[in-house]
């Protein structure tokens, strides 16, 4: 099994970021998979970052044993070490929230 960085960093080898364009554009940045699922939504407005459940936060809750809070703090220190989101909450997005 790999080391849960190295697991979170794999996740994300090819991935594109996307600003959302309804609503409040500048806001809003979306970070899609290679196959055009959406990963991530980060709201820079509030500074809250929602997790897909489906493609992330179940990978470290049943692979790894991690709790919520774990995981929550774990994707915090992830997120400002690799995409630089400074302060943010990381919160579960559940599978029915869409793409």
């Amino acid at each position: 099994m790999l080391e849960k960085e190295q697991k979170f960093i794999s996740i994300f080898e090819e991935y594109q970021i996307c600003l959302l364009s309804n609503k409040n554009p500048k806001d809003w940045v979306l970070y899609y998979n290679k196959e055009g699922k959406c990963l991530i939504k980060h709201n820079k407005k509030n500074n809250i970052t929602w997790i897909r459940y489906i493609y992330i936060w179940s990978i470290f809750e049943k692979e790894y044993n991690m709790n919520y809070e774990d995981i929550q703090s774990f994707m915090k220190d992830q997120l400002l070490k690799h995409f630089k989101i400074m302060g943010t909450t990381p919160l579960k997005l559940e599978d029915n929230a869409g793409n």
